[in-house]
């Protein structure tokens, strides 16, 4: 290894790194002393700069570093992999846990496509190791890039505000942390250059059959011809969602709903005096807490207007079989064993 410490970089590196602490500490506002982390360490560029910077970091945090790589076996380099993955902790001095997955019939058998397939499983494999060995926070490596795909993603999909500013940097229910969310992906192959560290390649990151890399590899530069800026963009408008999220979570902590079974009931009297823009996000909430099954807006829309119109014994019907009651004594949300038509929002009348 060229350098072993964080007293031993370059000023500019040193300050790099710290930034990426000021990052956690400071904006984030976690404290990562003695506390346990896990990373996800696939061994390519990315997540190879968050275990060198955490590891650089690790003797001012006092924080114990683990590192977890998940071979799915889809590619013929998944062995090399694998074995730079264990070679580079060897180094280092990190253990390190190895994962084996059938991505390919995993997808296939729950009808998902292989890149969802694949997520779902390294999400899963980290979690469960998590849980085993009592990590505090899973680090992921999304960055900036990354970040402005997301962002872009949501936008095709439908995203409101301020989800539509993209992916959090911590997640407290997951415990997903992400440190370099800012940090652009050419500083971090910068990085790398100066530390004189291999990293793996992964050619499915140029396969146009995934939409992620078609974001990437064709919309992106043409955004990057208008703005060249684009980047910093995002990170302003992730910054503003951020601020945003927090204050109409606040707004939400402070409304009171009903949680009967199965059910939840927010009132009419609850509901009367609200603000448009709070009820959409109260909607929202109520809907992500009764599992998985993305919402959209034009729903919302939807079931406010049914609401305004007291069109009593209005339904609808949201993905993941959620369903959205307008009753005489407000709106009631609840899901149901199965939906009559998976994968869509329907509008019924009871």
């Amino acid at each position: 290894m060229k350098y072993n410490r964080l007293q031993d970089l370059p000023p500019k590196w040193a300050h790099f790194c710290l930034n990426i602490q000021n990052f956690i500490q400071h904006k984030l506002k976690i404290d990562l002393h003695k506390k346990t982390l896990l990373v996800a360490f696939s061994a390519g560029p990315d997540s190879m700069a968050l275990l060198r910077v955490m590891h650089f970091l690790r003797s001012r945090l006092k924080y114990n570093l683990i590192a977890a790589h998940l071979n799915h076996g889809l590619r013929a380099e998944a062995r090399d992999d694998e074995q730079v993955a264990k070679i580079t902790c060897q180094k280092l001095g990190i253990p390190i846990y190895i994962g084996r997955s059938l991505v390919g019939v995993y997808a296939q058998k729950m009808g998902l496509g292989i890149e969802e397939g694949g997520r779902k499983i390294r999400y899963r494999f980290l979690q469960g190791l998590a849980r085993k060995l009592e990590a505090d926070f899973i680090l992921t490596a999304h960055q900036l890039d990354d970040l402005a795909e997301d962002v872009l993603m949501r936008l095709m999909r439908g995203a409101g505000w301020p989800g539509l500013s993209g992916m959090k940097a911590f997640d407290p229910e997951s415990k997903v942390l992400r440190p370099l969310l800012l940090t652009p992906k050419t500083k971090l192959l910068e990085f790398l250059r100066e530390l004189d560290q291999e990293y793996v390649e992964d050619k499915s990151n140029r396969d146009m059959t995934f939409l992620r890399n078609r974001v990437r590899l064709k919309i992106i530069p043409l955004l990057r011809q208008e703005n060249k800026n684009i980047f910093q963009t995002i990170a302003r408008l992730w910054e503003m969602g951020r601020i945003d999220r927090g204050f109409w979570n606040e707004q939400l902590d402070k409304i009171k709903v009903e949680a009967n079974g199965r059910e939840i009931i927010v009132s009419n009297a609850e509901l009367a005096g609200m603000h448009k823009a709070l009820r959409y996000r109260l909607y929202k909430k109520i809907l992500d807490q009764l599992g998985p099954g993305q919402v959209l807006g034009d729903n919302l829309f939807q079931l406010d207007d049914a609401f305004e119109s007291r069109r009593i014994g209005k339904r609808f019907q949201f993905p993941g079989n959620k369903i959205a009651l307008i009753a005489s004594q407000g709106i009631v949300f609840y899901r149901e064993p199965k939906a009559k038509r998976l994968g869509e929002s329907i509008e019924t009348d009871e």
